[in-house]
This record gives structure tokens, sequence and C-alpha cells, in this order.
């Protein structure tokens, strides 16, 4: 069915996960041609906030099919946690390309 939201959910939790791994082989494939730590930790940190960028949406779809008040908590207590996560690592972006010199 074409509104089956668990489906597209897990569908933008795996593109997610896809977007995280590319940035982490990007990553050390810099560690590896270049030892430049600081580009590769700006890769993994850029990559983190694409790839939560993406999976606070599929909570959301998520949220639609919940049925119980646990599911909705736990739902919840995730997309809590992910959003601070994006926060965190956002910060993190900004704190490591003034001390870098790169962004």
């Amino acid at each position: 069915m074409l509104l089956d939201f668990r489906a597209w959910a897990l569908f933008i939790q795996g593109l997610g996960a896809f977007v995280l791994a590319a940035h982490v082989c990007g990553s050390m494939w810099v560690l590896v041609r270049r030892f430049d730590v600081t580009e590769a930790r700006l890769l993994i940190t850029r990559g983190t906030l694409a790839a939560l960028g993406l999976m606070v949406p599929a909570s959301i779809l998520r949220t639609l099919v919940v049925r119980t008040w646990e599911e909705i908590f736990a739902l919840t207590v995730l997309l809590c946690l992910r959003i601070s996560l994006k926060h965190l690592f956002a910060w993190e972006e900004k704190r490591i390309s003034a001390t870098g010199g790169i962004g």
C-alpha cells in the first residue's frame, strides 16, 4: 500500500544509515590518504547531521501508526534524543570548523 507509514519510515531510516556509512567511509579515506583528522571529524559530524536529519522525519512517520501510550512515550523519548543529538552535532560542527580552519 502506498500509505504504509512504517515501510516509509523504515526506508527513510535505511537511507539515513546509508548516508552515515558513506560519510564514515569518506572520512576513513581522508585519514588514509591525507591523515587530516580535522577534516575526517568534520565529515563524520556532517554525515551524522544528515542521517539525523532523515531519522527525525522517520520517527514522526512512525508516530502516525502508534496505538498505545507506551509506544507514544517511547517514540517521544526517541524523538527528543534524536533532536538533542542533532543540536549537539551541529554545535560540534561549528566548533570543529572554527578551530580547524575548514568548512
